[in-house]
C-alpha cells in the first residue's frame, strides 16, 4: 500500500471554503491524502463540510482542535492568529508520522508532488522554499531585525514539510511564545519571522519557485513562463475576493466554486466589473494629468 501523504491546514470560520478548495486541488493531483486540519473553534457542521471530500477524492480529514490560548496575546496585525498554530503541528501529530506538508489555505495544488514531499531532510528541521518578496523586495531587510546572518536565505512558511520526528526531539513550543513576547513590534511576517529566527540555519532551501509560485502582480510578468509548471501556487491576492487582479481565477473557483455556484458566477460578473473600472481609471488619470500640465504651460 503506498504510504500516506500527511497534508496539514491550520483554519478558522471565515476560511472553511478557500480551506475546502485548497484540499480538494492537493487530494486531485495525489493519492492517499491524509488532511490534519488544525483549529480551536471551528462547528461541528464545519467539520462535517471539510470530511465531506472523504469520499469523493477518497482521502482522510482529521480536524484536530487545538489549544491557541497560548498565543492570544502574539500580534497579528490585521491577520489571524492561526497563522501561529503551524508552530504547534508536530506535537499534535500522532507517533509514527515522520514527515507533514503544511500549507495556507489560500494555496492550491496544480500537479503532483510526491517528488518534493518525498524530499530528503538532510537532517533539516524544515524544507521550504525562498521568500520571493524578500529576494525582490526587502533585500535582506528581515535578516537585520531577526539577527540572521546574510548568508542564509529568509524563507516563505506558506508551503513547509516538517520532519516530525526532527521536531519532537528537538523542539519546544515555550521558547516560540517568549520570542513572540519579546518581539512582537518586529514580527511583521507573524510566524513567518519566528521560523525564520529559530530555523534559518536548519532549513533545506529548495530553490526551484515551483513548489511555492507566489501568484501576485508583478510576478504574473517577471516569472510568466514558470506559472505553467507550478505545482503549488499561493495566492496572496485572493481570488475569491471581487477586487482580485490576478490571472488564476479561473484555476482557484475550479475548485472554489463546487458547492458554491452562486458566489462564482457573482465573482465573475463583479470582478469583470472591477477589472474594467480599473483599467479606465488607470487610462483617465494619467490623460487628466497631461490636460492639467498643458492648460499651465
Amino acid at each position: 500500500m503506498k504510504e500516506e501523504m500527511h497534508i496539514a491546514l491550520c483554519t478558522n470560520s471565515r476560511y472553511v471554503i478557500p480551506t475546502l478548495a485548497s484540499m480538494r486541488s492537493f487530494a486531485h493531483h495525489n493519492s492517499n491524502v491524509h488532511f490534519h486540519i488544525f483549529h480551536d473553534s471551528l462547528s461541528k457542521e464545519e467539520i462535517l463540510n471539510l470530511k465531506s471530500i472523504e469520499s469523493k477524492y477518497k482521502c482522510i480529514v482529521d480536524a484536530v482542535q487545538v489549544d491557541g490560548s497560548v498565543f492570544q496575546n502574539s500580534p497579528v496585525f490585521g491577520r489571524s492568529r492561526e497563522a501561529y498554530y503551524r508552530l504547534l503541528i508536530p506535537q499534535y501529530l500522532e507517533s509514527g508520522i515522520e514527515r507533514c506538508l503544511y500549507v495556507d489555505s489560500d494555496t492550491l495544488c496544480n500537479g503532483n508532488i510526491n517528488e518534493f514531499y518525498n524530499l530528503s531532510f538532510d537532517g533539516k528541521a524544515l524544507i521550504a522554499v525562498q521568500d520571493i518578496g524578500e529576494m525582490l523586495l526587502f533585500r535582506k531587510e528581515r535578516h537585520s531585525v531577526l539577527h540572521i546572518p546574510t548568508e542564509y536565505e529568509y524563507f516563505n512558511s506558506g508551503v513547509l514539510v516538517f520532519n516530525v520526528t526532527y521536531w519532537k526531539e528537538n523542539v519546544q513550543v515555550q521558547p516560540f511564545v517568549s520570542f513572540i513576547q519579546e518581539h512582537a513590534e518586529k514580527l511583521t511576517f507573524l510566524d513567518q519571522d519566528v521560523l525564520n529566527a529559530f530555523f534559518y540555519d536548519k532549513v533545506k532551501i529548495v530553490s526551484d519557485i515551483a513548489y511555492n509560485y507566489m501568484e501576485i502582480l508583478f510576478n504574473q510578468y517577471i516569472f510568466s513562463s514558470k506559472i505553467t509548471r507550478a505545482k503549488i501556487i499561493h495566492y496572496v491576492e485572493k481570488p475569491w475576493n471581487y477586487t482580485y487582479k490576478g490571472v488564476q481565477a479561473s484555476l482557484w473557483w475550479k475548485f472554489g466554486k463546487i458547492g458554491n455556484k452562486r458566489k462564482y458566477y457573482m465573482f465573475k460578473v463583479v470582478n469583470t466589473v472591477f477589472r474594467i473600472t480599473l483599467a479606465l481609471v488607470t487610462i483617465c488619470i494619467p490623460v487628466q494629468c497631461l490636460k492639467k500640465l498643458k492648460n499651465r504651460a
